[in-house]
């Protein structure tokens, strides 16, 4: 389906305006979060996610797809946010090509 390259959509304000509800968490200030973890952007958290993160160098001052908590820093911390969220967003139509 096309769609209007002017149009908006804001997926941060409900939850239920996703595919899937599973696909998002509610913060506790009412935005619409996606699962922090899917390192490797396949659209499921699962372990190659960990794999990804496992290889890969601790680093300073630097986003990367790793840094799941977006603080500039890879390291441990970023590996409890996959552990905590891993298997979400596993809704089939999304999570598998």
């Amino acid at each position: 389906m096309a769609l209007d390259n002017n149009m908006f959509f804001d997926f941060a304000s409900n939850i239920n305006q996703a595919f899937s509800p599973a696909q998002q968490k509610t913060s506790t200030d009412g935005y619409a979060l996606l699962w922090a973890g899917d390192f490797t952007q396949n659209h499921s958290i699962q372990n190659l996610d960990y794999d990804d993160w496992k290889t890969k160098p601790a680093q300073l001052n630097v986003y990367t797809f790793t840094d799941a908590n977006l603080d500039g820093v890879m390291q441990v911390t970023d590996f409890y946010f996959w552990y905590t969220n891993r298997s979400k967003m596993g809704v089939a139509e999304v999570g598998y090509f």
